[in-house]
């Protein structure tokens, strides 16, 4: 009969091609810090207003709220009332967020871009972002020292996550076959 193992016998042959094509150009994704490169390779901030942010890590707001009153006792002793109360906001690693606006803002002397990223949808029409720098390392950062004002109320944060985007690198592949008719000795 000879060799025709490469040809497809039945349309059923075919069912395989689908799935390896299919793996073929999947390719795959993967997280990536985000760079002022990739800032100014997407367009700047309209590009980036397309992208997808994630934080790094498993980042933590924190401010501490306190009251206290004073009042005379029917003993005469004058008693001091403290109240503390904790608010904390996480944002858990791998949170989605979107760029909502960049600026320069002056630091140690330098100017240094700022994004300005939301994690959540606007509050009573107002944006709510948490500023993340571009740092020496190439990195955008939330690495204010001094804490972050969020919501109209100032929260010190830990750690310092970085900003990711997730990166889908495509690999095509493209083959083409052709089968050979044979040719015969001829008469």
């Amino acid at each position: 009969m000879g060799p025709t193992s490469l040809r497809p016998q039945s349309p059923g042959s075919m069912i395989l091609l689908g799935p390896l094509i299919f793996m073929a150009l999947a390719g795959c994704s993967h997280w990536t810090s985000f760079t002022l490169d990739q800032f100014n390779s997407v367009g700047g901030e309209e590009g980036a207003k397309k992208l997808q942010f994630y934080v790094s890590d498993d980042t933590l707001l924190r401010r501490v709220l306190g009251s206290e009153e004073r009042g005379v006792t029917p003993g005469h002793k004058l008693v001091i009332s403290k109240e503390k109360r904790i608010e904390e906001i996480l944002i858990a690693e791998g949170t989605p967020g979107v760029l909502v606006g960049s600026e320069y803002q002056d630091r140690e002397g330098a100017k240094q871009l700022v994004l300005k990223i939301s994690f959540e949808s606007p509050v009573q029409g107002q944006e709510l972002w948490i500023p993340f720098r571009w740092e020496s390392q190439g990195v955008f950062r939330l690495s204010e020292l001094g804490g972050v004002d969020y919501g109209g109320f100032h929260y010190l944060h830990y750690p310092f996550p970085e900003l990711k985007i997730e990166v889908r690198q495509l690999d095509r592949l493209k083959e083409s076959r052709r089968i050979l008719p044979g040719r015969k000795v001829s008469e």
